[in-house]
């Protein structure tokens, strides 16, 4: 079933859904840890599904990208209502999933007050900052968000695009190797985590942008020797860079972006996948609260699963059947707090926005 998504009609492409479905999925297979892997080459593709977290960042600076370029043409206050938008779609899912997370792990008040106010990322490198487990990715997009309105008027088109990305790899490399030498520190990956470091993958999802605006790409992906091509060339990124460090599978990632954005191949069919878009809608709901249904389902499935069997059964025949159970209770569990939480939540600041536009 697919929940009525939150995208505005005339921006929702079916696709995007689905890519982020399959980030919500690789997040998921990373942290689920069950058995023991026969095969390093397998568990190696599994612990790269952390390559989610990019893949989610590509997105939302593409969608985000999209939609502006439409909006800051059309609203009389652009700015203010960009960030009444990410106020509403971000912080009241966000601040109800911190206080469930507080109460649950018997974190006090004071612990809460960084997380509660935004500015936990600054001090991550503090042991038990972090109330909400993959918080540090929503600080990441937040910073970003602070300069997305300027970003929007100063990167006009593909050229400029690709400068603001080469920009921000560069300042990627000098954080984190000046901030070696600096002695800034790397308790739970501060400096690998830390905003400078992850906003190459912002800047890529605005290259794709541009990119896939071009004519002359939409042809070649569509273009049935061209699809082809592309196709062979993400197999090979996959296969190549998927497991590298972050920045580097950074780029079989957005293969996969643009793959999924053409009209016909693998990738194409997977992201249109009605199944894989229901993940997609309600991906901020399984990404924020995965965790607790992992600690809590995941070793009753193995329990289960392993009480039925008198022979030992690799970690490869328990993912495989685990996996799915899991991720069909995220579901469950994503689409009810969706209904009810984001949707809500979201509907709340267009009715807001509306209603100031016509004040003035």
């Amino acid at each position: 079933m697919i929940v009525q998504s939150i995208a505005d009609e005339k921006l929702h492409e079916v696709h995007i859904d689905g890519l982020r479905g399959l980030a919500a999925l690789m997040v998921l297979a990373v942290h689920l840890e069950i058995g023991k892997f026969s095969s390093s080459f397998l568990r190696s593709f599994v612990d790269a599904g952390a390559r989610g977290v990019q893949l989610f960042f590509l997105i939302s600076a593409y969608t985000l990208f999209r939609s502006s370029k439409l909006k800051f043409h059309r609203d009389k206050y652009p700015r203010r209502n960009f960030f009444l938008r990410r106020a509403f779609r971000i912080l009241p899912l966000w601040w109800i999933s911190l206080i469930i997370f507080a109460l649950i792990d018997g974190r006090s008040f004071h612990d809460c007050l960084p997380d509660f106010f935004m500015y936990f990322g600054f001090i991550r490198y503090i042991p038990g900052t972090d109330v909400i487990p993959l918080g540090w990715s929503i600080f990441v997009e937040e910073t970003f968000y602070l300069f997305l309105p300027v970003i929007f008027a100063v990167v006009t088109n593909f050229r400029r695009a690709t400068a603001f990305c080469l920009v921000m790899i560069t300042v990627c490399a000098v954080w984190i190797k000046g901030g070696r030498r600096i002695g800034i520190p790397e308790d739970v990956y501060f400096l690998s985590l830390a905003p400078p470091a992850q906003w190459p993958a912002l800047a890529g999802g605005i290259c794709l942008y541009f990119l896939l605006e071009s004519p002359t790409v939409k042809f070649f992906i569509n273009h049935k020797w061209g699809n082809r091509v592309l196709q062979g060339v993400t197999l090979v990124a996959f296969l190549a860079f998927f497991r590298s460090n972050f920045l580097v599978a950074t780029v079989s990632v957005a293969l996969l972006f643009v793959s999924a954005a053409s009209t016909h191949g693998f990738m194409a069919r997977l992201a249109r996948w009605k199944l894989l878009r229901s993940f997609g809608v309600c991906c901020y709901s399984i990404y924020l609260f995965h965790p607790l249904v992992v600690r809590w389902s995941a070793p009753l499935f193995q329990k289960l699963f392993l009480k039925w069997s008198s022979e030992p059964i690799s970690g490869e025949l328990q993912f495989l059947v685990i996996f799915p159970l899991t991720a069909f209770l995220c579901l469950l569990i994503g689409q009810v707090i969706f209904k009810w939480i984001e949707y809500p939540s979201v509907q709340l600041g267009k009715k807001l926005i509306r209603k100031t536009e016509l004040a003035v």
